[in-house]
């Protein structure tokens, strides 16, 4: 596998034999199974909490709680890849320890996808330009398409992710190296689509939601200053929705400035030049750790906050239950 101490480690499969700044990598990849194993144990105790929340409230599962599922599975399937790479597991499977890497990122693009299925079924819940003289023209997706057209989405890359990594391994272990590098330049490929239609998507659709959610709460009056505890809620939804979007987003930019190069020069960028192989490293391994460990913090305190703010719930006058109603809508898919 690695046989050069002058050529980068592909530490993505393997980081035995000879390769440059070994020990370097070791530490990062063991550090970064370490913390998401961390994440996962995080979601896990969250996963817990949630259920005994919809027990005692006897209502059924929202966007959020899938959400934090396959989050959990993408934290263990990560650090579960990393341990494998770091401590030469399953040496003799090459195939299997190739397609792993690509495999542990699918659960992790399932996340992004269902809160896109929340942003495009929330949208039209607060579109105000019916009540306006302002025309608004806004492409989006009609409901009952909004799963399957999400899921087929996920479907196709996952299958180009899993197809692709599989052929690079089996290259890989037959040492066709031409073969193996168009195998994993497509591997790249299926990441670098799926990254940069996000982006877009959370570009265009996060913000659009961010605004119309600060429109509904100009025209419900909820500025008014009798009704605080209520501001503060939507404050916090709205605050939650800009997280979203700003993580997710600046991890699709992230992964798309940094597999553009490696996509077309895949063997120049990941198996010639250090730096930039480190550098892919870090996105996957470091960087995405910390913008996860904040999404994923920032929602238990949102939830926190926002519960015991229920707590001290004030009095709804009849002008105000509509606001209300409609702050529960929108809170429950997120």
């Amino acid at each position: 596998m690695n046989v050069d101490n002058n050529i980068p480690c592909q530490w993505m499969y393997t980081l035995e034999g000879n390769c440059k700044e070994k020990n370097l990598l070791i530490k990062i990849l063991n550090i970064s199974a370490i913390c998401y194993g961390i994440l996962a144990l995080k979601n896990v105790f969250f996963i817990i909490w949630r259920v005994y929340l919809r027990k005692v409230e006897k209502r059924g599962c929202a966007p959020l709680d899938y959400m934090v599922t396959f989050a959990f599975i993408f934290n263990l399937l990560r650090s579960v890849d990393n341990f494998i790479v770091v401590y030469n597991l399953f040496p003799e499977a090459i195939i299997f320890r190739v397609s792993f890497f690509a495999i542990s990122w699918i659960p992790g693009a399932t996340v992004i996808y269902l809160y896109l299925a929340v942003v495009f079924r929330t949208i039209p819940r607060l579109i105000l330009h019916r009540l306006t003289c302002k025309e608004n023209t806004l492409w989006i997706l009609n409901t009952k398409k909004i799963t399957p057209v999400l899921w087929t989405l996920s479907t196709i890359t996952s299958i180009g992710l899993i197809s692709s990594s599989v052929l690079a391994g089996y290259f890989l272990k037959e040492q066709k190296v031409k073969e193996m590098i168009i195998a994993f330049s497509a591997q790249m490929f299926f990441f670098l689509f799926i990254n940069f239609i996000c982006w877009i998507l959370f570009l265009y659709y996060g913000r659009i939601l961010v605004k119309l959610t600060r429109e509904s709460l100009t025209l419900a009056g909820m500025n008014d200053e009798r009704k605080d505890i209520e501001k503060k809620k939507f404050d916090i939804y709205i605050h939650k929705m800009k997280m979203f979007n700003y993580i997710f987003g600046g991890i699709s930019l992230l992964f798309v400035l940094c597999l553009i190069p490696i996509t077309i020069f895949y063997k120049k960028f990941l198996m010639e030049i250090f730096i930039t192989n480190l550098l892919y490293c870090l996105t996957c391994n470091v960087y995405s750790i910390i913008m996860v460990g904040i999404i994923g913090f920032f929602i238990i305190y949102s939830e926190f906050k926002s519960r015991n703010l229920e707590g001290r719930k004030e009095p709804v006058h009849s002008t105000w239950m509509q606001t209300e109603i409609s702050y529960q809508n929108l809170s429950r898919h997120i």
